[in-house]
């Protein structure tokens, strides 16, 4: 058994989206520093859901399955395994697993410092979908107020919302994602010569297909790109409850023959080392990890300045940040970089070493390290 800090992760369904992303490069903290961490991941996973994704190998879990009305049946066992690991501090990873919070704060010791990590509200559609991002979202405020040692945001975006809901400044703490560095850099021939076609673009993009991601925004800015450019072709990686939706939306712009939408991937970075431009429409963000691996696969970019957005590139530098909704500006940034080479070249090559320089693992997991440590000093 390790010396370390012994940290409990709190997750609800563990489905692969950006929450798990960034539970994924927390639990790398086990492999950067292995004698002074050591992770511990319970999945909170109703049955409705099946089987999702569990942690890399070498990681301790345990699954708490939650049937309907159970609620209070899955925190006595989640404060349970808790327990059992002899765990120092508990995190508790997006706001489904800060609402179980609440129960966990009654069941674990009085001493026990319990950490939330904030990753925004979700985009709602819907009248009643509405109703309930309001309730979770008074809930994870008053959990965080109330009971959490401290909370973690993102971004210093994220950051700035919560202090704005009245969250004390004292209890926030902001730690940028990371991932790891080991990836090619893209020269500035490479993704031509790896594809075979040395006269084409590709702009890629990776998302979820739902509301907030705006792939219908960056579909209308690439119907223009379409109409000046013969050989350029956009991939769109993810899926979602609008992909049906989207498609139909191809074929109306009549760009369906050069927009390919290639789904749930395991191969992101081979598809990113095989692209040129990397794009991302979306009306809100907090600190996207899509952007951080099309930084270290050595891209420029043209993403909408939402969120934490800003604080991954800088205008200009990395790539351009455009307003959201201006589908118009997103397309003007996109020909431009199609008609520049050199300019592709040199944006790509600062965003690489941005990210090298601000978004490695290695520089998050030594801020969570000292997160983590502050407050179970205090215990």
């Amino acid at each position: 058994m390790s010396n370390g800090i012994r940290v409990s992760h709190v997750i609800w369904g563990y489905l692969g989206g950006g929450v798990d992303s960034v539970l994924d490069s927390y639990l790398q903290a086990d492999e950067f520093l292995p004698e002074r961490v050591c992770s511990h991941v319970v999945i909170v996973r109703p049955l409705a859901m099946g089987t999702q994704k569990t942690p890399k190998t070498g990681t301790a879990f345990d699954i708490v399955p939650l049937g309907r009305s159970h609620l209070f049946r899955a925190a006595r066992e989640t404060a349970q395994l808790i327990k059992e690991n002899e765990s120092d501090v508990v995190f508790l990873n997006g706001f489904n697993a800060t609402i179980l919070g609440f129960l966990l704060r009654r069941l674990l010791p009085s001493n026990m410092p319990i950490l939330s990590t904030y990753h925004g509200t979700y985009f709602p559609r819907t009248i009643i979908e509405r109703v309930k991002a309001y309730i979770f979202d008074r809930l994870e405020r008053r959990f965080i107020k109330r009971h959490a040692s401290a909370v973690i945001a993102v971004s210093q975006h994220s950051a700035a919302v919560l202090k704005d809901k009245g969250v004390p400044e004292e209890k926030l703490r902001v730690l940028h994602n990371g991932i790891s560095p080991d990836v090619r850099l893209i020269t500035p021939k490479t993704h031509s010569v790896a594809r075979g076609h040395l006269d084409s673009v590709k702009i890629i993009t990776v998302s979820r297909l739902n509301e907030a991601k705006g792939i219908d925004v960056l579909l209308h800015a690439f119907s223009g790109v379409a109409q000046k450019y013969s050989k350029v072709e956009l991939e769109i990686v993810g899926s979602g409850e609008l992909e049906d939706e989207l498609k139909s939306l191809a074929v109306s712009l009549g760009v369906s023959d050069r927009v390919h939408f290639l789904g749930n991937r395991k191969d992101i970075a081979d598809l990113l080392y095989t692209a040129d431009i990397f794009a991302m429409t979306s009306r809100q963000e907090n600190h996207s990890v899509a952007i951080l691996e099309a930084m270290r696969a050595g891209l420029p970019l043209v993403v909408t300045d939402v969120g934490g957005n800003s604080e991954s590139i800088q205008h200009g530098q990395e790539g351009f940040l455009v307003a959201d909704l201006d589908n118009t500006a997103a397309e003007e940034r996109i020909c431009e970089l199609i008609c520049s080479p050199d300019l592709r070249a040199r944006m790509g090559h600062s965003a690489r070493k941005r990210f090298e320089t601000n978004f490695q693992s290695g520089t998050m997991i030594e801020n969570l390290h000292g997160i983590i440590s502050e407050f179970v000093d205090k215990k």
